[in-house]
């Protein structure tokens, strides 16, 4: 019996758009329904879908393969800063734009004790903080370790 991955949230009253930064692709949403990961598809402005390539190229001109794992990191915690302030403001304007059919399922960048990136998902609680006005430094709270393959 084939299964179909889009009736899980075709099912739901609101369509599910995933923010994906990684280095590997150029456009970084993903909606769960027929439009999938095609950009012509979406129903976002011009000017939000080059919001979403110019997130991507930023992640892919911060990054650096580690030469010891299958990972890669950053230099220092201002460009991390950086990336998950940008992906932050992207989830709130595609919110505004899309409108209530739509959530917007963020991602933000962490690190793990070898200072290699890690993507994690934007939880409810740090979605309550963003919408107080916090910084996304306050939001995610991404302690700093250095990169330690080197």
């Amino acid at each position: 019996m084939k299964r179909n991955l889009f009736k899980p949230m075709m099912d739901r009253k609101r369509i599910a758009v995933d923010i994906c930064i990684e280095p590997w692709i150029t456009w970084p949403l993903w909606f769960r329904n027929e439009i999938g990961d095609l950009p012509e598809l979406a129903p976002i402005s011009e000017g939000l879908k080059l919001e979403a390539y110019a997130l991507n190229k930023q992640f892919k001109e911060s990054i650096h393969d580690c030469k010891v794992t299958d990972n890669f990191y950053v230099d220092n915690l201002e460009t991390l800063k950086k990336l998950n302030e940008s992906a932050l403001a992207l989830k709130f304007k595609l919110e505004r734009e899309l409108g209530g059919d739509y959530e917007v399922r963020g991602q933000y960048l962490d690190l793990s004790t070898d200072g290699h990136v890690i993507n994690r998902s934007v939880k409810a609680s740090m979605y309550r903080r963003a919408l107080q006005g916090r910084s996304a430094e306050e939001v995610f709270k991404v302690r700093w370790r250095n990169h330690s393959c080197r």
